[in-house]
């Protein structure tokens, strides 16, 4: 498709990955915390963040919240002003708690980054609401322009 050496795609645990330049070493935004403080250059242009759940119960939700903050905040570091974010959680308590969004937005005012939502979505067609089980209810995926 003419894309070799445009695009790379990379599956990795997104914190390490941000962090640690040593899993992939030929990057050169590898080890963003040092290389890339508030206001350097980025390079990326879409960041896919789609962790696992953080808040299995509401009781999680704090420590759930340091940590999409901490994982969004590395992202937006990773990309160009003008980058898309897309960032996902699996939570039912953050999506119930209506609490997500609120949470990236913290992340980019942290980091110094503007934002702006293109999309709100939910679960898929094949993954079934029941209107008597809000448990069911909880995936929420943000797509956002970051400035």
């Amino acid at each position: 498709n003419g894309m070799g050496g445009e695009v790379e795609f990379v599956q990795a645990d997104c914190i390490k990955f941000l962090t640690d330049g040593s899993l992939l070493s030929r990057n050169p935004l590898s080890n963003l915390r040092a290389a890339l403080p508030s206001g350097a250059p980025r390079g990326y242009d879409v960041v896919i963040c789609d962790p696992p759940k953080f808040a299995p119960t509401a009781r999680d939700l704090p420590r759930a919240a340091r940590k999409y903050k901490t994982l969004n905040g590395l992202a937006m570091r990773a990309l160009r002003p003008g980058g898309l974010l897309v960032t996902c959680t699996c939570s039912a308590a953050m999506t119930q708690s209506g609490s997500f969004l609120q949470t990236i937005q913290e992340a980019a005012e942290a980091e110094g980054r503007g934002l702006t939502l293109l999309s709100t979505t939910g679960a898929a067609r094949d993954h079934a609401l029941h209107p008597a089980v809000m448990e069911s209810r909880y995936l929420t995926c943000l797509m956002f322009v970051v400035d």
